[in-house]
């Protein structure tokens, strides 16, 4: 008794060309989740840098109704600072006062 032919292919496992298209499809994927996951990096260590920012401006802020003075030096304003430490930027700019009452990133894309 003759087997069918469909029967008999299924017995045969995958071909070298079904791996293949399976091994490419995993790679794409693969590549498409890494992209997203770097650009969700990015956007995470923007805004971790917004907060600090928001944070260096409150210790501005401060810095002024205490001493009745400005400064240009970032380091002054540690002691206003709740870890009483002027936090880094998280992705490795450094952050500067501009015009006496502005607390800026070194890094444009944090702007």
């Amino acid at each position: 008794m003759r087997k069918h032919p469909v029967l008999r292919s299924c017995e045969r496992g995958f071909t070298l060309i079904e791996l293949l298209i399976i091994l490419i499809i995993i790679g794409v994927l693969a590549a498409t989740a890494t992209a997203h996951f770097a650009q969700l990096s990015d956007s995470a260590k923007a805004s971790a840098c917004k907060a600090n920012r928001t944070s260096l401006q409150t210790a501005l802020i401060s810095y002024r109704g205490m001493n009745a003075d400005f400064t240009d030096d970032i380091a002054d304003l540690a002691p206003y600072m709740s870890e009483e430490a002027i936090p880094e930027c998280p992705g490795g700019g450094t952050y500067s006062i501009e015009n006496q009452n502005t607390v800026i990133c070194s890094l444009p894309e944090h702007e």
